[in-house]
């Protein structure tokens, strides 16, 4: 997940002008293309969160930066959710505007995904 996560976040930020407001070291919308790779170690993909992390063990308690990041990708989904709350495939580059298909389940799945998470709810796998 790590390494997935260090290939298809930074990509959008070069070729989506409209996430041009989005630092190194913020969330971005993922994109299903990825670029060129990362090295091998996770430590990188830390360091986006934790500017200091360091080869180690952490608690896990350690979720403030964690948090923070991934709260940065819901608002790009807030920035760019048309008024209607409709959430479509994906959005355009340079205007935000929705493509592709709308109202995806797996879109609203993602999202209702991340907020159960968010507030510490984690289904029971049976």
């Amino acid at each position: 997940m790590v390494h997935t996560a260090l290939k298809l976040v930074p990509l959008p930020r070069m070729i989506y002008p409209i996430l041009s407001w989005r630092t190194r070291t913020e969330a971005s919308a993922p994109s299903p293309k990825p670029g060129e790779g990362p090295s091998e170690t996770s430590l990188p993909f830390f360091k986006d969160l934790y500017s200091t992390a360091a080869v180690g063990s952490y608690s896990a308690n350690s979720t403030a930066a964690v948090k923070t990041y991934a709260d940065g990708f819901v608002v790009i989904v807030q920035k760019y959710t048309p008024a209607d709350g409709s959430l479509a495939e994906q959005f355009g580059r340079h205007d935000g505007a929705p493509l592709s298909a709308v109202d995806l389940t797996w879109s609203y799945a993602s999202f209702l995904t991340a907020t159960d998470r968010r507030r510490g709810a984690v289904p029971k796998i049976i």
